[in-house]
């Protein structure tokens, strides 16, 4: 038994950085529509361009790993959409974010207690690309994106 992670992550270059609600949110709270609506509203008129967006949709169970999605050079917000097949009771994720050389340059942990959620985070300065886990408690499932727009593993 298991869960089978999707997620949709977007690379954006946006007007103002301070403006970015970095809250995550689940629509899945009824009561929380209105403070979503403009959570929404905010995040779109900030935006400048999309750059690149990555949809992945594995058919297997169980968290998994993301790796070497390219990142533009413009992108200084990323939003990240998180689905569930199922509901365990909350998710964990690591965003690692690497320059050109594949070093690290820093690594942000996100967690919410509904699957269904969605975040933005600041792109680092100099970021090339991110790894993306998805509630991985040390499984060996990695899916590579090569630097493409499409994952490799799959």
């Amino acid at each position: 038994m298991g869960i089978i992670y999707h997620c949709v992550i977007r690379c954006f270059k946006v007007k103002n950085v301070e403006e970015v609600d970095l809250t995550v949110v689940s629509d899945e709270d009824k009561s929380q529509k209105e403070y979503l609506t403009k959570y929404f509203q905010k995040a779109k008129a900030n935006v400048v361009e999309k750059l690149a967006e990555y949809k992945h949709h594995p058919g297997f169970k169980n968290g998994h790993k993301i790796l070497n999605l390219k990142v533009p050079k413009q992108s200084n917000m990323i939003a990240f959409s998180n689905s569930a097949c199922d509901q365990y009771g909350g998710s964990f994720y690591f965003v690692h974010f690497f320059d050109q050389e594949r070093k690290l340059i820093e690594t942000k942990y996100v967690d919410h207690e509904k699957e269904k959620n969605n975040f933005m985070l600041l792109v680092p300065e100099n970021t090339y690309s991110i790894d993306y886990e998805i509630n991985d408690y040390g499984a060996t499932a990695d899916h590579d994106f090569n630097f493409g727009k499409r994952c490799q593993s799959c």
